[in-house]
């Protein structure tokens, strides 16, 4: 029995500490482009530009001089972890339907740009890479992005039906190597869990999806950065112009899982 106890509890600690890992590991990569970029700075160029407008939205310019490229990513503060126990899948079904609306990414396709969005385990993110003159394309879909939400039920069940068939593809939403170890370290802890499953699939409606979105996909849970050869007064300008009038909204509380 204390051998069984002391396993248990060294299991727990090892998912809180890995806990904190995953977490940094989530916005390793907008951590890893600031610190390049702040490092830059100290060489000589100018320093990132941040702000935070009175809606609770989170403005971020980096100018990064002769490249030909740029890229303007909208993060949130919520991913899978997030999503209710009996309803996984919840947040990913709601990031894509928010990546699909409006046709949004077919635009910035067709102007050239690179289109990739993702659910983590604690963020979620839409991120364009094209040319530094069609910044204000991308600015502008983000914009619309974040409107409040109204999703249909067909665009709901899309989205579950691309999820299911990127799921089966990869073998199951609890299949694969790195998911089966992670439900071991993870084990009694949202992290754990699988992508969705199968009877959580009834609950992934649009009322669902649409309530979600307007508890987590928030102004006040957001944020909208461009990395760019680009005048970064002018830029949050502009950006200032496209983001002040989103509806003011505070996402929940977020508690710490046990």
């Amino acid at each position: 029995v204390a051998q069984v106890g002391a396993s248990r509890r060294g299991k727990r600690q090892n998912a809180m500490s890995a806990n904190a890992r995953v977490r940094i590991c989530s916005l390793a990569g907008l951590v890893l482009l600031l610190q390049a970029a702040v490092g830059a700075a100290a060489e000589g160029e100018r320093q990132p530009r941040f702000e935070r407008l009175e809606n609770g939205l989170r403005l971020g310019v980096v100018e990064e001089r002769g490249s030909p490229l740029a890229s303007v990513q909208l993060w949130f503060e919520v991913g899978s972890a997030a999503d209710p126990a009996d309803s996984l899948g919840l947040c990913d079904v709601t990031r894509r339907v928010l990546a699909a609306r409006g046709e949004a990414s077919e635009r910035l396709t067709a102007a050239g740009g690179r289109v990739e969005s993702r659910t983590l385990k604690d963020a979620c993110y839409f991120a364009t890479l094209l040319p530094n003159d069609r910044v204000q394309l991308a600015l502008e879909a983000e914009a619309a992005r974040m409107k409040r939400l109204s999703a249909s039920a067909e665009a709901v069940a899309a989205a579950v039906a691309t999820m299911q068939r990127e799921s089966a593809a990869a073998g199951g939403p609890g299949k694969g190597v790195a998911r089966q170890v992670a439900g071991q370290l993870f084990e009694g802890h949202p992290y754990g869990r699988p992508v969705f499953s199968e009877d959580s699939l009834p609950r992934l409606t649009a009322d669902a999806v649409n309530e979600f979105a307007r508890r987590w996909f928030v102004p006040g849970n957001a944020l909208v950065l461009v990395v760019a050869d680009v005048d970064a007064e002018a830029t949050l300008a502009r950006m200032r112009e496209l983001f002040e009038p989103l509806e003011w909204r505070q996402p929940p509380h977020v508690r710490e899982a046990p």
